[in-house]
């Protein structure tokens, strides 16, 4: 997508640009009300890097507007900015289990979703320091696309450009894990 007049005009400085084209009939929702799990519940973009810690951040659209939630696998020494909301989550399944260090609801952050005629558009601009990134820096990760089912309240599909593995779409903490042994490089353009 073109880059948003809110970047152009204020310039990235100390954020990375991050956009997503996306061609699907899925519903540009999720319903979820669990901010924690937002990746069981409908359309999001995921974005998972290992900097320091794993770590990642996804964009959810919502009705009046988009959230971003950043997960770590630990704690960090960042604490949360005025306005988030942070904590330790235990996802639990019949299966396994699987603690996430820090889920952050993050706050001010520019993200926007726009529907198009086969799909939608995801742009957002996320200070380089919260990904523990800086320009030109190449590090292991992976980005997807959550789809939703037609009533927008559950994820249907997992769509990753790296892991090929991403068929689960009924156990809680196999869609919150890592799995960094099947993701790729990404660079930070400088």
């Amino acid at each position: 997508p073109p880059i948003p007049e809110w970047a152009e005009k204020g310039g990235l400085g100390d954020r990375v640009y991050i956009a997503a084209r996306v061609h699907t009939n899925a519903a540009l929702m999720n319903t979820g009300t669990d901010w924690t799990q937002l990746f069981k519940t409908g359309t999001a973009v995921d974005l998972q890097l290992a900097t320091d810690t794993r770590r990642r951040l996804l964009f959810v659209p919502r009705e009046g507007g988009a959230i971003a939630i950043l997960s770590e696998e630990s704690t960090g020494n960042r604490p949360p900015a005025p306005g988030e909301v942070q904590t330790q989550v235990l996802y639990r399944s019949p299966v396994s289990e699987l603690t996430m260090g820090r889920v952050i609801k993050l706050a001010d952050q520019q993200v926007i979703f726009t529907k198009t005629p086969d799909g939608f558009n995801m742009e957002a601009a996320i200070p380089l320091a919260l990904l523990g990134l800086t320009p030109g820096t190449t590090v292991a990760g992976d980005f997807g696309i959550l789809l939703s089912d037609a009533d927008a309240k559950a994820t249907a599909r997992r769509v990753y450009w790296a892991n090929p593995d991403t068929s689960i779409v009924a156990d809680l903490p196999s869609e919150a894990r890592f799995y960094p042994q099947n993701w790729g490089l990404l660079t930070c353009a400088p």
